[in-house]
């Protein structure tokens, strides 16, 4: 047989020989295994590093010396270190080579090893190794070698284990580096190289001397590296538990009364508070240690009171904006809480979070109630009493909210968009005139079709989104906090289209719509700010709910007659939102007709006789033809659009190839004259006339003859209507205005109009300032253009952003120039309003000419 030193290794174990070997400069092997002897192997000294706290508690020392082969010498022998003693190989082949300990505890037995042999009361001969603990007449023995090293492969099993289990959780990504290494090694994992299996003791005899005596020093080595960790926690943990049941007997249990003078436990009858009383439980907590962080749900240990010791409650500011971690300089300390204060008791009602850090000052002796024990005394107390706790909950919870959710500008910028342009020093009015609200499961907070007044800032809970599908409320979505609700449907005034519920408990910053405009009517500037931001949010809603207004589109004629399905989708894409607010003018006369326009909600009014227009209704889609709006229109309240652009709109009709029988449908459409001559034409064709351009020229003028008749109290004639026929004007003059009836007297009336529009000119540009939009006149023309805002038309000039038009007659009528009666119209309106207060009332002139500067 060949040493451990020798050459290539023999028999089946020669693989164990290679690898012990491998790990020898490693591992500790040799005749001496001393902890504490002087060595500058940089493994002994790690081992020695971390063992030595150890040493000084008296039941560790015996532990560590009775592992130690260097202390118990007189009871293996010293043949038993020499290899070249028979002797040793005998009695470690024959003998029963074990390590006794003693049983801890009942239910730490399964703990310590599974396969361990427990031999109480037996003395083992030879080469036993005893470790008294407390009990010397209880031991734990290992019958042979065979026991031990199944006990040392069982030990090393469940290590190994509980590693794998902790790195795959961790390191899962590595499994295929893992099995890299092991195909490297050609013999297992790196672990199971390191650590082989050994031997069972009915092998040993048949291993060569050095190889006994290598295993069995392994055998050991493993037992002390392995074992005796678990062997020092358990200790420990006996000791604690020995501890605290000495202080819990010796601590003073608190009485019903103490719970009483609570809220909480206002109107519990004395049973239920002796209950509550006799299933708390003891725990203490040594200083500068945490109780409760911000955030756990309902704490670890239930309901607190504190019999003994100090405890502070503290917040983290920036909690909110992303910094969890409490630092000295996020902490703010709240207060300090001596013997008798109750921790954590509303929780169990309300299932609130804790929203303080609590963190002990001294060692501190608590008295906890677990949530399981306080619903067993809850189930003893009458309906009405549970009442009263609900409410008192609720109540202090409701005034906790502010501190437990503070709100920031920046907070309020991010959850709510419609002021991210809002100044702090309004944003503060604003968080100061919220409302907290804590409400429970199943509360209504909006119904569909109302008009919600308030916003609702969810911090914590869950609320569902219902519709009506089919006949049958139906649960669509799910806000879950922080979030904000309604907060569209207040600022423009419109229906909510959801019904809102709660479905848990949730905590609520409430703001009202009369606090808003309380706050804005005494900063106007921030008030167009507020009304620009919500528009453009609204917009963008709308523009993303194309698919919603597909049958609007699909009414317009020309898309019904000209494109097809996939084709109206891919041009629903290209309409956009738009939000007039109430009073704005969005169409002129003078303006191009340049896009289509579709109103969704809201109402507008058009014309002389303030005409309303339909939600529905499309207007504008014979833009491709070049002419003017017919109507000026005005939006009545917050009105709503989806608009597409001229150029967007013919780009897409020209990529479709349907350009030109789109111009073709839309020449139609807008001139029915032109389709009555065409059809008198196609008559005439059809009897055999030939048609030349005198036989043209009459038949114009029969289809034309009813719009050139001048009325009979007007200067104009029949000569002068054909004079305006004859200088190139088409069947397109049919859509020009009728001269008015009594055209002298509206004449002469807006001669006199003008010469008083004239003397209060300079009153007028005085008293407009840009802070007075949008509720002031626009009076871009009196003030810019003075000079020439009387002879040109629109001269009440808004530059809309936005225009509508007529649904009178389809796509709008040709309109050059305004009218007469509308330029008068307009003076008589902006000069009624300025005769009556024109410098104190500006803000309140008659709403007709009420626009927003843009």
């Amino acid at each position: 047989m060949m040493a451990l030193g020798d050459g290539a290794p023999h028999g089946r174990y020669g693989h164990a020989v290679t690898v012990l070997k491998r790990v020898a400069k490693k591992l500790v092997l040799g005749d001496r295994l001393d902890m504490g002897a002087t060595t500058n192997d940089p493994l002994r000294q790690l081992r020695r590093r971390h063992m030595a706290p150890f040493s000084a508690i008296s039941p560790y020392v015996r532990v560590r010396r009775m592992l130690d082969p260097v202390h118990h010498r007189h009871l293996l022998g010293s043949d038993v270190l020499q290899p070249s003693s028979s002797s040793s190989a005998r009695r470690i082949s024959e003998g029963a080579v074990g390590l006794p300990m003693d049983r801890l505890h009942e239910d730490d037995s399964s703990e310590l090893c599974e396969s361990t042999a427990f031999i109480p009361d037996k003395e083992v001969p030879l080469a036993s190794v005893m470790i008294p603990l407390e009990d010397d007449s209880k031991a734990i023995h290992f019958a042979d070698v065979s026991s031990m090293s199944a006990s040392v492969n069982a030990l090393h099993r469940s290590v190994m284990m509980s590693r794998n289990s902790i790195s795959k959780g961790m390191e899962g990504g590595r499994e295929g580096n893992t099995n890299a290494k092991d195909t490297k090694h050609g013999g297992g994992s790196e672990e199971e190289l390191r650590n082989p299996p050994l031997p069972p003791g009915s092998e040993i005899s048949s291993l060569p001397q050095e190889l006994a005596v290598t295993f069995y020093t392994e055998a050991k080595q493993r037992l002390r590296t392995l074992f005796l960790p678990r062997v020092l926690f358990l200790l420990e943990r006996k000791r604690r538990r020995a501890v605290e049941s000495e202080m819990a007997r010796r601590a003073s249990r608190p009485s019903g009364d103490a719970l009483k003078r609570f809220k909480l436990f206002a109107h519990w009858p004395a049973e239920a508070l002796q209950q509550a009383v006799d299933l708390m439980t003891y725990q203490h907590v040594e200083s500068n240690r945490f109780i409760w962080y911000t955030g756990e749900p309902g704490g670890t240990l239930g309901m607190v009171l504190i019999s003994h010791g100090q405890c502070r409650s503290m917040r983290n500011t920036m909690r909110d904006s992303g910094e969890k971690r409490l630092t000295t300089e996020s902490a703010v300390m709240l207060a300090t809480h001596g013997p008798g204060h109750l921790f954590n008791e509303y929780s169990f009602v309300t299932q609130e979070p804790q929203m303080r850090y609590v963190k002990t000052l001294t060692r501190c002796d608590l008295f906890c109630l677990s949530r399981e024990d306080f619903e067993t005394c809850c189930a003893t107390v009458t309906e009405t009493v549970r009442a009263h706790m609900t409410h008192a909950a609720f109540v202090r919870r409701q005034k906790m909210i502010p501190e437990a959710y503070p709100f920031y500008p920046q907070l309020l910028r991010k959850q709510c968009p419609v002021f991210a342009k809002s100044s702090d020093a309004i944003l503060s009015l604003i968080i100061q005139s919220m409302k907290p609200l804590a409400s429970g499961s199943q509360f209504l907070i909006s119904s569909i079709g109302e008009t919600p007044s308030q916003i609702f800032f969810l911090r914590r809970g869950k609320v569902g989104g219902y519709q009506d599908v089919d006949g049958a409320s139906t649960h669509v979505r799910s806000y879950y906090g922080p979030s904000t609700l309604l907060e569209s449907c207040v600022i423009h005034r419109q229906e909510n289209l959801e019904l809102l519920r709660t479905l848990s408990d949730c905590d609520f910053l409430v703001l009202s719509l009369e606090d808003i405009y309380g706050i804005m009517a005494l900063h106007p500037s921030e008030r167009d700010i507020l009304l620009d931001v919500s528009r453009e949010e609204k917009m963008k809603i709308l523009s993303k709910q194309q698919k919603r207004y597909r049958p609007l589109i699909y009414q317009i004629p020309i898309i019904r007659q000209l494109l097809e399905g996939e084709q109206i989708n891919a041009l629903s894409h290209l309409f956009e939102g738009r939000v007039y607010a109430a009073m704005d003018i969005v169409a002129s006369k003078s303006d191009t007709c340049d896009r289509i326009i579709i109103l969704t909600k809201g109402q507008v009014s058009f014309g002389v006789k303030g005409a309303e227009w339909a939600p529905g209704d499309s207007i504008g889609y014979t833009c491709l033809l070049q002419h003017r709006w017919s109507h000026s229109v005005v939006a009545l309240q917050q009105t709503e659009c989806i608009e597409l652009r001229r150029d967007l709109f013919e780009a897409f009709m020209e990529d479709c190839g349907l350009l030109n029988d789109a111009m073709d449908v839309t020449e139609l459409m807008m001139c029915p004259t032109k389709v009555k001559l065409l059809q008198r034409e196609r008559k005439l064709v059809d009897n055999g006339v030939v048609l030349t351009e005198d036989v043209r020229q009459e038949l114009r003028s029969q289809v034309l003859a009813p719009l050139r008749k001048a009325p009979a109290n007007s200067t104009a004639t029949t000569a002068d209507a054909k004079d305006s026929v004859h200088k190139g004007n088409d069947a397109m003059t049919s859509y020009f205005h009728r001269p008015s009836r009594k055209a002298t007297e509206q004449q002469a009336r807006r001669h006199r109009l003008l010469g008083l529009l004239n003397s209060v000119e300079h009153d007028i540009e005085a008293m407009i300032t840009p802070r007075c939009y949008p509720l002031s006149i626009s009076m871009d023309g009196l003030r810019q253009r003075s000079h020439r805002a009387i002879t040109e038309p629109g001269f009440v000039e808004c530059r809309p952003q936005f225009r509508l038009t007529d649904t009178s007659v389809p796509g709008g009528l040709h309109t050059p120039l305004l009218t007469e009666r509308d330029k008068e119209e307009a003076l008589s309106n902006a000069l009624f309003a300025l005769k009556r207060d024109p410098v104190k009332r500006v803000s309140k002139i008659t709403p007709f000419l009420m626009v927003k500067q843009r």
